[in-house]
């Protein structure tokens, strides 16, 4: 898997976080344009799923768990069709802070992109926050 893009914003956010209750905040989505982000991405550069059964989705960061290279991981998580929609390819997972709106982490998956069209389609993985970025200035 790539790793994930910590856009500027997101390096700012996560160096002023003053306790891990705020991680609580943050949403994990699905993008369906074909991206490739960088660390300027802003969520305006993404356009986030819309098939029938989608939503972000929330968890407890503050309880994830550091593997090997520093890799905060946090549940897996499974999004479903759950009718007929127009195709639409899923490119990738999003991390967004639904209080300031900063978009944390952008990763595109490196075995994507996959189709989303009927009710039953999906895509299941378990998000991941790398301690490396792009973004070293």
């Amino acid at each position: 898997m790539s790793q994930n893009i910590i856009t500027q914003a997101g390096a700012k956010r996560i160096l002023s976080l003053a306790n891990a209750s705020i991680l609580n905040t943050w949403a994990v989505g699905l993008w369906q344009n074909n991206y490739l982000p960088n660390y300027l991405t802003t969520f305006a550069s993404l356009v986030e799923s819309t098939f029938p059964g989608y939503a972000r989705t929330f968890q407890s960061w503050g309880v994830g768990t550091f593997g090997q290279g520093g890799i905060l991981t946090q549940g897996g998580r499974n999004y479903m069709c759950t009718a007929s929609t127009p195709l639409q390819y899923i490119y990738g997972y999003f991390i967004l802070d639904t209080v300031s709106s900063d978009l944390i982490l952008v990763r595109r998956f490196d075995d994507g992109p996959f189709p989303i069209q009927h009710a039953g389609d999906g895509y299941a993985f378990t998000a991941q926050f790398d301690a490396v970025s792009q973004y070293l200035a």
